[in-house]
């Protein structure tokens, strides 16, 4: 008997599903490999993973900018426990050495710039051991990046990227976005709007967001950085995706830049669906400079003594990005539950198969 693609697509009568019945089918991790074989909306996703794939290729390939393979362990990893901190740190015994799970690859990027890439960038899991919810995975698809220049470079790369990566798939799969997301106007006035993404300092967001909890969290009685809530309302704001730039230098973890007042960095995060989806900065020169910043943050400098070497044997203007994967297609698809993106779930707590 011979499959037709629509057949495929939507299962036999008898199985014949709406575009949301197998939304939250993580939870039961026993059947999820056999509820996604018929399941439309990861069908989707899987043909989203693979163009967004082959975008990215695509794209720093027509820029001259190289991949090379990098090891997912690392001994020095970007978030530590300490201020500015985000992710909890997944630590592992391998052959009786005690490693992390790397949560970026931007160390190993850093590291290769010195190679004499004016751009280097991979596509990649990685690894994070907080609770998982609707925002967060415990191993998610990162797209990274670490350039030759500074947060103003940087930025202009991660919007000249999205656009790229957002009109392959639109091109392609407008219609599986409009089935299952419920609509394509989003995607729309994203890509035919030809002015740059608007800007919005962390300062600045004080005129918008009410000023206290839930929207922010606050240290000493200040706002130090805005919650999920707290973008939720830029983004209602806005009525688009927005750039959220030079939160505090306590508030992101040690790497980043500081502007000359010394309270802010030189970042920025790119806030479109449920927040954030790509977090960017520049990043120290210096040795003395990320010396002093590992001690403003709390962190062990003994960790990072290679790093610390590096910079002092090759001062270097660089900066980088990072992209999560699957809140980008979160974001195509309409769709506020993170957790219900991952072709492999690995939650944690968890056994999935394959």
């Amino acid at each position: 008997m011979i499959t037709t693609d629509i057949e495929l697509e939507l299962g036999t009568p008898k199985q014949q599903l709406n575009r949301k019945q197998f939304l939250g089918a993580w939870r039961n991790s026993r059947e999820f490999f056999s509820n996604v074989l018929f399941s439309p909306w990861y069908r989707t996703i899987g043909k989203l993973l693979a163009e967004i794939n082959a975008a990215t290729h695509r794209f720093y390939t027509d820029r001259s900018i190289g991949s090379i393979p990098v090891p997912i362990t690392c001994y020095s990893i970007s978030s530590p426990f300490g201020l500015g901190s985000d992710s909890e740190p997944v630590e592992i015994n391998l052959f009786d050495n005690s490693v992390f799970l790397a949560d970026s690859m931007q160390f190993h990027l850093e590291y290769l710039l010195r190679q004499g890439f004016e751009g280097v960038y991979y596509l990649m899991p990685t690894f994070r051991g907080e609770t998982p919810d609707t925002r967060h995975l415990n191993q998610f698809f990162h797209s990274e990046m670490e350039m030759r220049g500074n947060l103003e470079d940087v930025m202009c790369m991660v919007e000249n990227y999205i656009r790229y990566c957002v009109d392959a798939i639109y091109r392609k799969f407008a219609e599986d976005i409009n089935y299952l997301g419920g609509g394509l106007a989003h995607v729309e006035d994203f890509l035919n709007s030809s002015s740059r993404i608007p800007r919005i300092s962390f300062e600045e967001t004080k005129e918008i967001v009410p000023r206290k909890a839930p929207f922010y969290k606050f240290a000493d009685q200040q706002e130090i950085s805005l919650t999920a809530e707290g973008e939720a309302v830029l983004l209602a704001y806005f009525k688009q995706p927005v750039w959220l730039t030079h939160l505090l230098a306590r508030s992101v973890p040690f790497y980043q830049a500081q502007t000359p007042d010394g309270h802010h960095a030189y970042c920025a995060d790119l806030l479109m669906g449920i927040g954030e989806i790509v977090g960017c900065g520049q990043r120290h020169q210096t040795r003395e400079e990320t010396l002093s910043s590992l001690i403003t943050h709390q962190v062990d400098p003994n960790a990072y003594a290679w790093y610390l070497r590096m910079k002092e044997e090759m001062p270097l203007l660089t900066s980088g990005f990072g992209m999560g994967v699957e809140r980008l297609i979160l974001w195509l698809l309409n769709h506020n539950d993170i957790r219900d993106i991952p072709l492999f779930n690995r939650l944690k707590g968890n056994e999935y198969a394959p």
